[in-house]
């Protein structure tokens, strides 16, 4: 369902680092020839995903299924699903 909205895929085994380590979110980005600003990064852990990512420069976007709180909801745009996401309205 989603594999039309991902271009690329870095899995953290292949590269040797895993989440939250900056380097695997800037390997991906070097892999890709991507800037941090052109890249949109969508994940459900704030402190291993959004937080590591806005880090480096990328937009965020948090699925947030379980209405957790975090502390600072202007690094990501919070979602509850995945379904019927247009990425688009929120970065183009």
């Amino acid at each position: 369902m989603l594999e039309k909205y991902i271009d690329f895929l870095v899995i953290s085994e292949e590269v040797g680092y895993r989440k939250p380590d900056r380097r695997i979110f800037e390997e991906a980005l070097k892999r890709t020839d991507t800037k941090p600003s052109e890249a949109i990064y969508v994940g459900d852990s704030w402190d291993f995903d959004i937080v590591p990512a806005s880090r480096c420069g990328m937009q965020t976007i948090w699925l947030n299924r379980y209405g957790l709180e975090c502390s600072d909801l202007s690094l990501a745009i919070e979602i509850n699903t995945y379904i019927g996401l247009d990425y688009r309205k929120y970065f183009i």
